[in-house]
């Protein structure tokens, strides 16, 4: 059996990732899209951050998410799920899926601590080889 590369690894995963996104969407995502969910994901993660150091108010908040939201309805190329939440703590992923959604649809997606499916893991561990000195 073959040694699969960190990358061929982290092809793999994605791939999957993508799958299970549009199996639980009934969506039509790409490699292309996912891409751009994942600089998505780091612009709204750093307008989280931001937002912790200098506090936002609730209509700006509600259209920015909106403004999200719309981006990667566009993208999944769906209409729009009651599922996508945006989560505004900086700790963590700040795009995700409901849990409960996630739960019910009996879905394998990549998920947070809480259950929440993430709509863009970037697999980092995977980006950079891991030699024997790192390993305890």
């Amino acid at each position: 059996m073959e040694k699969l590369s960190n990358e061929m690894l982290r092809n793999k995963y994605i791939a999957e990732h993508i799958n299970d996104i549009n199996k639980l969407f009934d969506a039509s995502l790409n490699r292309a899209g996912y891409d751009f969910l994942l600089q998505l994901e780091e612009v709204a993660h750093k307008k989280c951050e931001e937002w912790c150091d200098h506090g936002y108010s609730d209509q700006e908040r509600e259209a920015y998410e909106k403004y999200i939201f719309g981006l990667i309805c566009d993208v999944l190329d769906i209409e729009g799920h009651e599922a996508i939440i945006f989560n505004g703590d900086p700790r963590g992923f700040t795009l995700k899926i409901c849990s409960a959604f996630v739960r019910d649809a009996k879905s394998n997606i990549y998920r947070d601590m809480g259950g929440f499916g993430i709509f863009a893991p970037d697999f980092a561990y995977l980006k950079h080889p891991i030699t024997n000195d790192e390993v305890a």
